[in-house]
């Protein structure tokens, strides 16, 4: 079999799995344009007329590396659920005499065709709203901007470089199942259900110790200068707790459930704790995925409302007069 008819095969493959694979791009493109377009601000070429210029920079710098953070967990993720429900096609292959390099060769042709089609318009549109976004960040902050095209090759870069690494873990993850797995098994990996997982107290124990650490540095930080230091410290810690607390904390929660006996042998509670258990290590990522991305929401609508509002009177505590004079007494050192 020659590449021609593997990249033939792939990409037969995406257009007749369009109805899953259709959301999984419409997701990769918008990961795309979002860090894109961070990315773009953290370069600074629009700020170079603006009081506090490093500020804002050290801040987009800081959001550039969360999102970039955030679209490793959820594209891995996305493609993990995609490839489940794609293993009965795999698993035909095989039946029908493919071998295991065969399909390899078409999977990798179907990550680089997604890649392309995530990145490159993925970067089209995030040009085309980058210049929309820094519009209304000037308009909410009162200063005037020069109309015109800009392109950040930093960013551009950047941004290629990360989803392309990206893309290349989903391609090994994908090999590494579909190597392991027996043809029967990729027949019925659509059907299998989600076996136990066991309680990993470590991740639970360590969920909770990030969570709580970011909170604490959130809450006691009251220093300026201090919470923008520990900004992206405390919101590395949320996330990471967040996602910790929800693939283990909740296991280890559901499993002290089952072990209350008058708890959980009751007909509503025994059902619902079952299903729950089985079904947590499918939907514990996604959940944590709304988790976040809710938070992340609500932190920046509130946090730019009160910064927006507040603006006037924070700058009357920082110059509570417009005029300041000083006397200074001249001593004539010959007299």
């Amino acid at each position: 079999m020659n590449n021609l008819l593997y990249a033939r095969l792939a990409k037969t493959n995406l257009s007749k799995n369009h109805q899953n694979i259709l959301p999984y791009l419409l997701s990769c493109i918008g990961t795309v344009v979002m860090f894109f377009i961070m990315d773009t601000l953290a370069q600074g070429s629009g700020f170079d007329s603006m009081i506090g210029k490093d500020t804002i920079l050290t801040v987009m710098g800081m959001g550039t590396y969360i999102i970039g953070l955030f679209a490793v967990i959820f594209l891995i993720y996305s493609n993990s659920f995609l490839a489940k429900r794609r293993k009965k096609e795999f698993g035909l292959f095989q039946i029908l005499g493919m071998e295991k390099k065969h399909i390899g060769r078409i999977i990798a042709y179907e990550t680089l065709y997604t890649a392309l089609i995530s990145i490159v318009p993925g970067i089209g549109l995030g040009l085309a709203f980058y210049k929309l976004v820094i519009l209304l960040l000037m308009k909410i902050m009162q200063f005037d901007l020069k109309f015109g095209f800009e392109f950040s090759t930093q960013a551009f870069l950047t941004t290629a470089a990360l989803f392309a690494a990206i893309f290349a873990l989903t391609l090994l993850n994908s090999l590494r199942q579909i190597h392991l797995a027996k043809p029967i098994e990729l027949l019925r990996g659509g059907q299998t259900g989600e076996r136990e997982p066991k309680t990993k107290w470590a991740l639970a124990v360590l969920g909770v110790l990030c969570l709580g650490g970011g909170y604490y540095i959130s809450i006691t930080t009251t220093q300026p200068l201090q919470a923008l230091t520990l900004f992206f410290l405390a919101v590395v810690l949320v996330i990471v707790g967040t996602y910790c607390l929800f693939t283990a904390g909740s296991i280890a929660v559901l499993k002290a459930l089952r072990k209350n006996r008058r708890y959980y042998y009751k007909t509503s509670h025994f059902i619902n704790v079952s299903g729950m258990m089985y079904r947590m290590k499918q939907n514990a990522v996604g959940l944590a995925n709304i988790c976040i991305l809710s938070t992340m929401v609500l932190v920046m609508v509130s946090t730019t409302v009160s910064l927006y509002i507040g603006m006037e009177d924070a700058v009357r505590r920082m110059y509570p007069r417009d005029i300041v004079t000083e006397e200074h007494l001249m001593i004539d050192p010959d007299g």
